[in-house]
């Protein structure tokens, strides 16, 4: 059992992918977000890589080269592949043999330490309760605090500069683990859905929530032209996204709508960019509420699950001088219904649980909690 790192994270994009992947198969969510994701892939210089290696693969992987160890060519090259390289990060001594044995990387656990200072930390499905995951938020621990002693001069104990580690759906493995460090919940982030029934684009039936077809549960539903009265009666009318005209103006009215968002609000027209060019965006997904004058004024933006007929409700956004106008109920109305036309029967979305206005709204249309993450600090 050995803690490697911290390490750039370039080069880690397929082992991080792979975690990633298994856990959410397993625990119904990924225990790392989409911005590391991205940045990871990036290869961001603010993303920093620890990895725990499986001993039980270890052992396999020595075993396998201990069939080599008569070949003094295969011994040369295996020093060689365990020698830092010229920018003193260590190369994996296993990589090469368990490639050749056709056996994935084998890394049993992998933290991430991002832009906003948070971490999140991840273990194989098959790994755990084996201590890993204990070991390796201990050498994590231990890292920042060194890092934030030297850097800031102070006793980093009286003052993390770390803003936190998020335990993604809130398992009670990573409370117990919180609780070792002393850690508390900081911050809560819901995740809100909602069925889709047939029809409900033409705001003929509710879903299985009860409430109207996208409305509050108070009336009628409201139809296409009603939403577009609604916004005309503010001064707005709907459009979609053109990723490449609107992106410094869609950057701004994101940062302007999420100015104390800690991460959401600190997007650059780089990280939209980036969005733009993932294979699951399509700009006619991205309405857009815009003044008479042209200026944007909120937007609604809606991303494709790998399950066809399910979407993330990506983002709702509204400037702040827009907002109390219903703006963002006519948008999540006009949205959904886009959706459901695309055959969308399950939407999520992800909403701070002290965001009390957006959760309310949500509720009234239908959204109920089906997860929880959490932010400990």
């Amino acid at each position: 059992m050995r803690v490697r790192g911290p390490f750039p994270a370039a080069g880690w994009k397929d082992a991080l992918a792979a975690i990633n992947r298994q856990c959410e198969q397993v625990d119904g969510f990924a225990p790392f977000d989409e911005q590391t994701v991205l940045d990871v892939a990036a290869g961001a210089l603010d993303s920093h890589i620890w990895v725990i290696d499986d001993g039980d693969a270890a052992d396999a992987v020595s075993d396998l080269r201990g069939a080599y160890e008569g070949d003094g060519t295969q011994k040369a090259e295996q020093r060689r592949e365990n020698a830092p390289d010229t920018e003193g990060h260590e190369k994996r001594a296993t990589e090469s043999v368990s490639a050749l044995a056709g056996a994935p990387l084998e890394v049993a656990g992998l933290a991430h330490l991002g832009r906003a200072g948070t971490v999140e930390l991840a273990v194989r499905p098959d790994a755990r309760r084996r201590g890993y995951g204990r070991v390796l938020a201990r050498k994590v621990h231990a890292d920042l605090f060194e890092r934030d002693s030297k850097t800031r001069g102070v006793d980093p104990r009286a003052e993390n500069a770390v803003a936190g580690a998020w335990a993604h759906g809130d398992l009670p493995a990573a409370a117990r683990l919180a609780s070792e460090f002393d850690l508390t919940v900081r911050r809560a982030l819901l995740v809100l859905q909602r069925e889709i029934a047939a029809g409900e684009e033409e705001g003929d039936g509710g879903g299985s929530s009860g409430a109207g077809a996208f409305g509050d549960g108070a009336g009628a539903a409201p139809t296409r032209e009603t939403v577009d009265e609604d916004l005309a009666t503010g001064g707005f009318r709907l459009r979609t996204l053109d990723p490449r005209a609107d992106l410094e103006a869609f950057t701004a009215l994101n940062a302007a709508a999420f100015a104390s968002h800690p991460e959401q609000g600190q997007l650059t027209e780089a990280d939209m960019r980036q969005r733009f060019e993932q294979s699951w965006f399509d700009p006619d997904l991205c309405l857009l509420a815009v003044a008479d004058g042209g200026e944007l004024q909120g937007f609604i933006w809606f991303k494709p699950e790998e399950v066809p007929s399910e979407y993330e409700l990506y983002v709702l956004g509204v400037a702040p001088s827009a907002q109390g106008h219903g703006v963002g109920a006519a948008l999540t109305t006009a949205g959904l219904r886009l959706i459901a036309g695309r055959g969308a029967r399950l939407v999520r979305l992800y909403a701070d649980a002290d965001n009390t206005a957006a959760v309310s709204l949500y509720q009234r249309m239908g959204f109920a909690t089906a997860q929880r993450h959490v932010l400990y600090g």
